[in-house]
């Protein structure tokens, strides 16, 4: 069929562009206990020819201060999704950074929540998208943030890959006695999310 230059442009917006799929999930570290992980992924946006990925740990947030272990100042949580797609195209992820929305409850001036966002696809573990937030104390109660990019978004093969997301939060504190934790975070003080782009890229 021939096509006028209009009908051809409409042509192409209108192709359909696959959307990854996650064929597997799994997830370890002291951030993400079991039955505390999950992900979603949205439909592709024929736009800008990508999805979000959006990952949620409902007990991530760290603690310090009197009676609690210097473990639960930090939190690591290690997800692994295998993404499949059509043979033709491939993924990119993390280009544009990570957002995220988190809980800190830091009492002093001096004091720091540092996040870290790090994306690898198991094809070529050198090659990192590394993003990094820093809430600074006194904060008490939920924020929203954004660890800009160092380095490059990382791209599977075709066809897909398994992509390792290591995200990691850290307290640090000059006094640790006023660390202001009584008690166990609510389910709302322990709850993230974290989202990031994945574009579909042509071979």
């Amino acid at each position: 069929m021939r096509y006028t230059v209009p009908s051809l442009l409409l042509a192409t917006v209108a192709t359909a562009i696959p959307g990854p799929q996650i064929s597997s999930f799994s997830y370890s570290g002291n951030g993400c206990p079991r039955n505390s992980a999950g992900y979603a992924v949205s439909p592709p946006n024929t736009t800008t020819t990508s999805t979000r990925l959006f990952q949620y740990l409902d007990e991530f947030t760290p603690r310090y201060g009197v009676g609690v272990s210097i473990r639960d100042s930090q939190k690591l949580c290690i997800l692994t999704l295998e993404f499949a797609i059509d043979s033709a195209y491939k993924l990119r992820v993390n280009k544009f950074g990570t957002s995220i929305n988190g809980y800190a409850r830091l009492a002093n001036h001096g004091d720091e929540m540092r996040t870290t966002a790090n994306y690898t696809f198991t094809t070529d573990t050198s090659v990192q998208s590394l993003g990094q937030n820093v809430v600074q104390g006194p904060w008490n109660g939920r924020f929203t943030g954004f660890a800009p990019l160092v380095g490059v978004g990382v791209e599977s093969k075709c066809g897909g890959g398994t992509l390792k997301a290591d995200l990691k939060v850290h307290i640090s504190s000059r006094i640790v006695m006023d660390g202001g934790w009584i008690g166990d975070p609510t389910p709302d003080e322990d709850n993230w999310g974290f989202m990031t782009d994945v574009e579909v890229l042509p071979c």
